[in-house]
């Protein structure tokens, strides 16, 4: 949870320093998997981004969203589109099987420039009432939302304190 703490204050460094020491200890720790990914995608690191977040992937058979979102996230940031689109194909099809939040479908469509429609997902996730929702106006995967008037609608309807 340390990391979680150092990618949320936007303190990247800390987080992968926390992501790598856990994961040396405890190699099966799925959770740690997530917050390095995050922290070395922030860096700009996507190689290193795409490589932790698929390890993790095998880790839990593929069947974790929030991991097939955030590996189709940094697949975008880095710019292979086309992997990035496959885990979104991947991800639909396994929600009409079963619940997927929105929300992850959300930070997919953001890392492809989709802001339209990664607004109209949280807005799902709100009514959805999807946990991870609470961390999205900290979250540096959403920074270019804010702005947007859609964004602060959101916002205002769960009761965060305005800027």
């Amino acid at each position: 949870l340390l990391g979680m703490a150092y990618y949320f204050s936007r303190k990247f460094n800390e987080a992968i320093a926390e992501g790598e020491k856990t994961l040396t200890m405890a190699p099966d720790y799925v959770p740690a998997y997530l917050w390095l990914g995050m922290a070395y995608e922030q860096t700009n690191k996507y190689t290193d981004a795409v490589a932790i977040l698929m390890k993790g992937k095998t880790k839990t058979s593929g069947k974790n969203a929030k991991l097939n979102a955030l590996l189709a996230h940094a697949q975008a940031k880095s710019g292979n589109i086309s992997a990035a689109s496959s885990e979104l194909d991947e991800l639909s099809i396994r929600a009409k099987r079963g619940y997927i939040s929105q929300y992850n479908f959300a930070r997919i469509y953001i890392a492809l420039g989709e802001e339209t429609k990664a607004l109209e997902c949280l807005t799902q996730a709100f009514d959805e009432r999807a946990t991870w929702l609470t961390w999205i106006k900290v979250d540096p995967a959403f920074d270019a939302l804010h702005d947007l008037p859609k964004f602060q609608e959101l916002m205002e309807n769960m009761n965060f304190p305005k800027n």
